[in-house]
């Protein structure tokens, strides 16, 4: 497996932790060389509408940064936080293997919040059946 990562050096003085093209030191968000902005700008076009629908911040030239926790109560709200990840992966900002470790504990997650809304139905569901219950009795 290919250790080396991108030189570039972010903002922050922290480089990029994702990993350099072949033949290059850089990424490919980082890569400048024309060919690889040709490649990145088709890609882009390509993924275009997905990107202004879900992360506007990254038409706009910057990627989304994730500094507080996401607010998750549903398993319906684990889908941003899917795409969030995957779309940091794609575009470098996020290593690979960090991503992985999101992305296997968010699957967790679903299936635990799952587990707790089917719960709380059942628990509804039991409610409503003692009160018809004490009803007819």
């Amino acid at each position: 497996m290919n250790t080396k990562k991108c030189k570039f050096v972010k903002e922050d003085g922290l480089t990029c932790k994702a990993y350099p093209l072949t033949n290059s030191d850089f990424c490919l968000a980082h890569d400048n060389r024309p060919e690889v902005a040709k490649i990145r700008k088709e890609a882009g076009k390509a993924a275009g509408l997905s990107q202004k629908i879900l992360f506007p911040e990254v038409v706009e030239g910057k990627l989304p940064v994730i500094t507080k926790p996401i607010n998750i109560k549903r398993a319906r709200d684990i889908k941003r936080a899917i795409i969030r990840t995957l779309q940091e992966i794609r575009f470098g900002a996020l290593d690979i293997e960090v991503g992985r470790t999101l992305l296997f504990g968010l699957n967790v997650l679903v299936g635990c919040i799952k587990q707790i809304e089917l719960l709380e139905r059942i628990e509804k569901l039991e409610k409503a059946a003692k009160m018809i219950e004490d009803n007819h009795v």
